[in-house]
């Protein structure tokens, strides 16, 4: 069974005059937002039994500082070592056919995975991969994708069994 989840960093300041997209930090917003959607995934993987797997294998995420952050506040909750975090520089501004290919190209060991991005992209690959109706997904929104026992490659050409879409505001 594979699980994938999805995750559009939190709410990023917009820095510096002049300094780069790339290098963009979480606003104190953001901050509170991806402390919020970690305790929330931490409650998730603890429910009895756990609406997702209790073990994540991978946590991938684009380089760049505001993607990063948000992992490592996930990873913080749910005890995943931030030292393992795989920070992917072609997930920057990646467009739908590199975030396929990403996942497409998991090694088959890999059973739950969590991946970090931005929009657009990430909202488009939420609507080809998922059943739900997701106009957009806002900053630290979370896509829960359960397929069954399948091979990564098949992403994208088999739709999961279970899925839920989460984020702040929505409680």
């Amino acid at each position: 069974m594979k699980q994938l989840i999805l995750v559009r960093h939190a709410k990023a300041g917009w820095g510096a005059a002049g300094s780069p997209d790339f290098e963009r930090t979480l606003s104190p917003q953001g901050e509170r937002d991806a402390e919020t959607m970690a305790g929330r995934m931490a409650l998730r993987l603890s429910l009895d039994p756990p609406q997702v797997p209790q073990k994540l294998d991978q946590m991938i995420c684009s380089s760049a500082w505001r993607t990063r952050s948000t992992a490592e506040f996930l990873a913080r909750k749910i005890n995943y070592p931030k030292t393992e975090i795989e920070l992917d520089k072609n997930l920057y501004l990646a467009g739908l056919d590199t975030w396929l290919e990403t996942i497409q190209c998991l090694p088959e060991r890999l059973q739950f995975v969590l991946m970090v991005g931005h929009n657009p992209a990430l909202t488009e690959l939420a609507n080809y991969l998922s059943d739900l109706p997701i106009p957009g997904i806002p900053p630290c929104g979370m896509l829960y994708l359960k397929f069954g026992d399948i091979e990564w490659q098949q992403i994208g050409s088999v739709k999961p069994e279970s899925e839920f879409f989460d984020f702040p505001e929505s409680i």
